[in-house]
């Protein structure tokens, strides 16, 4: 039961970054897209060497690791939504500057399942 619920949290937290929203002048998008912008990028070593990009590309892969292993790792779940949750709290503190409703609305759910994470994170 544990490792189904550390499970759920590890989809939840990939799934709830995902779309996070950022706009800016001229240009807007949820974090899929990016993501796939990136990787469909030419340049990918001048991309991936951005400090905004890398932290979160490694969270996301301590993420899926803990996800895939055969008993789901809360050390790596930590640490991903560490990565993870330093550019939702950019987007979160960049919305409020902003009075950007829909950039503070879309943090809210992965938020919600840190939270919840944190909170349960003895007893899984």
């Amino acid at each position: 039961m544990k490792n189904n619920l550390l499970r759920i949290i590890n989809i939840g937290l990939l799934l709830s970054f995902s779309i996070c929203y950022l706009e800016w002048p001229g240009n807007s998008n949820y974090m899929f897209q990016l993501q796939y912008a990136v990787f469909t990028t030419n340049d990918l070593v001048g991309v991936f060497t951005h400090p905004v990009i890398i932290a979160p590309l490694i969270g996301q892969l301590l993420i899926l690791i803990s996800l895939f292993k055969s008993r789901a790792d809360k050390r790596l779940t930590f640490l991903g939504m560490i990565l993870l949750g330093l550019i939702v709290l950019l987007f979160l503190s960049i919305g409020v500057m902003n009075l950007n409703m829909l950039m503070i609305i879309s943090t809210i759910p992965f938020l919600l399942i840190a939270t919840y994470f944190l909170y349960r994170r003895k007893s899984l």
